[in-house]
């Protein structure tokens, strides 16, 4: 088990071998605190969502993903057609067959985010948090 402390941040290396995956955003361990009782478990959580956001914010963003495979991801469809347009760093990107993906940019180093699963929400919650 991680013996980090909620206010010390786990080691990236450290999440993955807890089993988180990095991509998890922070809302996920507040959900995660509603069905489990285990406040060590949700300290890990805390600590490897903050550990993911440590590393500062970087200038633009561009959300790829394919045209024709936006049906089959409904929340990135849904927020390419209602939210994107209120972040004026991200630009998006529709190369063929290209799966969902966040590029972040202009920050040390240049960040690459598969976001297949994620809904809307924690599109916008990372990008608050990453992108300045």
């Amino acid at each position: 088990m991680n013996t980090s402390s909620a206010q010390e941040p786990a080691a990236a290396g450290n999440c993955t071998e807890l089993g988180f995956t990095g991509l998890q955003a922070c809302s996920d361990c507040a959900r995660l605190g509603q069905h489990v009782n285990d406040e060590e478990l949700l300290q890990e959580c805390n600590g490897c969502c903050d550990a993911s956001l440590s590393t500062g914010k970087h200038r633009s963003a561009v959300l790829e993903i394919c045209h024709h495979r936006l049906r089959d991801f409904p929340h990135i469809d849904e927020f390419v057609k209602r939210k994107a347009s209120a972040y004026g760093s991200l630009s998006i990107s529709h190369p063929y067959a290209a799966l969902p993906k966040l590029i972040l940019k202009g920050g040390k180093p240049k960040e690459v985010i598969r976001i297949d699963k994620w809904k809307t929400e924690h599109i916008e919650e990372y990008l608050d948090a990453r992108v300045a």
